[in-house]
């Protein structure tokens, strides 16, 4: 359970959420930095060092207290093996708030894989009160803004899509 006092995060009943102040995401980000590493800047000590998994297993309990996690288990065991992941969703969780305002209804983050196609990635929905037209040029406008600037092994990793409730 994390409980942070005030108005900016309650997670002990999941469906419950209030917004979360980004200087909150930015500490979250330089506690969890040794997580957050690309597995090729890893020694073979550090791979093996309890405290860089437990702070892996801490980063992807606090991304769901950002994200509704549809297949959590699923998306555990990927970001366990894609900890690269890690510190863009921190990121993608800002700039999404900052696009879409408060039109957002949820942010959800699912596991998808295809294994025809040896295919695995993560998908964050973003559910919006926004018509169509609108979630479309907003995502559009994101894009712009910041996901296309993303390192390009990030964004075959991860999807971010939007949804009209």
């Amino acid at each position: 359970m994390i409980v942070v006092t005030g108005e900016y995060l309650h997670q002990s009943v999941q469906p419950y959420r209030m917004p979360i102040r980004f200087a909150i995401v930015q500490a979250l980000r330089e506690f969890l930095a040794p997580a957050c590493l690309s597995m090729a800047t890893y020694t073979e000590e550090q791979e093996q060092d309890y405290s860089v998994s437990f702070q892996s297993d801490a980063a992807i309990q606090l991304l769901g207290g950002l994200y509704s996690l549809i297949n959590p288990a699923e998306v555990q065991t990927f970001l366990t093996a894609s900890s690269y992941l890690i510190t863009p969703l921190l990121d993608a969780y800002e700039h999404i708030n900052s696009a879409f305002a408060g039109d957002i209804v949820d942010i959800l983050l699912r596991y998808d894989s295809d294994p025809e196609e040896d295919f695995e990635c993560l998908t964050a929905i973003v559910e919006t009160n926004l018509p169509p037209d609108a979630c479309l040029e907003l995502l559009d406008q994101f894009d712009e803004d910041w996901w296309l600037d993303v390192d390009a092994d990030v964004r075959m990793s991860l999807i971010i899509t939007v949804r009209p409730r």
